[in-house]
C-alpha cells in the first residue's frame, strides 16, 4: 500500500522532479495552484520544445512536375475509388475522411508521404469540383482548379492539403464558399 502523504506548495514546486510513484494530493486551493502550475512549466520547458524541434525537421514542400503530372493523369481514377469506397457517405463526411487521411501522414515527413499526399489532392481537388465546380488546369506550371464556385476563382488543392498536412490550415466548407 502506498503511504498516503500531505504536500506543501514548496514540495511540489522544489521536490516534484523526483521519481515518485504515489499520487500528489492537495489540502486547497494554494497547493492545487502549485501543482497545476508545476505541470504547466514541464510542459512549457520540455513538450513544447520537443514538439518544436519536430516540426523543423519538417522542410518546405516543393512539388515537382513530376508530381503534378501525377496529379494530371490520377485525379480521376483516385477520386472514382474513394467515390465508390465511401458511396454511402455525405459531402461533410467525405471532406471528414480527407481530413483523417492528412492526419494519419501528419507525422511523416514528406518525402515518406509524397504520393499519399498526391492521392488525398486528387481526391480533394475533385470534392471541390464535385461541390463547388471548377475544372483541373495547369496555371503556372502548377496543376489547379479554375473556374470553383459562383465567383469562378481558381483553387489550388496542392496548397491546401499541404498546410493541412502541416498544420497551417484547416479546411472547411466555409474556406470553399
Amino acid at each position: 500500500d502506498r503511504e498516503r502523504r500531505k504536500y506543501t506548495v514548496s514540495d511540489l514546486e522544489e521536490s516534484y522532479l523526483e521519481s515518485r510513484n504515489d499520487f500528489y494530493l492537495y489540502n486547497n486551493e494554494e497547493e492545487f495552484c502549485a501543482m497545476i502550475t508545476y505541470y504547466k512549466n514541464l510542459i512549457d520547458q520540455t513538450i513544447l520544445d520537443f514538439l518544436d524541434k519536430i516540426e523543423i525537421t519538417k522542410k518546405p514542400v516543393i512539388l515537382t512536375l513530376e508530381h503534378y503530372d501525377y496529379i494530371k493523369y490520377n485525379n480521376v481514377s483516385k477520386w472514382e475509388r474513394y467515390k465508390e469506397e465511401n458511396k454511402d457517405k455525405s459531402t461533410y463526411e467525405l471532406l471528414s475522411i480527407i481530413k483523417i487521411m492528412v492526419k494519419e501522414v501528419r507525422c511523416d515527413s514528406f518525402e515518406n508521404v509524397v504520393w499519399k499526399l498526391l492521392d488525398i489532392i486528387c481526391i480533394y481537388g475533385n470534392w471541390v469540383i464535385d461541390n463547388y465546380g471548377g475544372n483541373w488546369s495547369k496555371i503556372d506550371k502548377v496543376y489547379g482548379l479554375i473556374n470553383v464556385g459562383p465567383l469562378k476563382r481558381p483553387c489550388n488543392p496542392c496548397n491546401d492539403i499541404i498546410k493541412m498536412w502541416k498544420k497551417e490550415l484547416v479546411i472547411s466548407l466555409e474556406v470553399l464558399e
